[in-house]
């Protein structure tokens, strides 16, 4: 898939996911190349996303929960 649609994904941040989600991931991210894991943010902590989300998303588009 990533061959035939490169660059579709800008970012990806996985907020507040259950545990079979990351731990889903912990395995599949062995075989995504370098260059899509780097769009691919996981976070289990409520708190630790909040400061990159907004450093992209101006906090006017972000609902209030996600810190807009």
């Amino acid at each position: 898939m990533q061959k035939n649609y490169p660059g579709r994904l800008y970012r990806f941040f996985g907020i507040d996911l259950g545990l079979f989600s990351r731990g889903f991931w912990a395995i599949a991210h062995r075989f995504v190349d370098d260059f899509t894991k780097k769009k691919i943010t996981i976070y289990g902590d409520i708190d630790s996303y909040k400061q990159p989300l907004l450093e992209i998303i101006p906090p006017e588009n972000l609902e209030k929960k996600f810190g807009g």
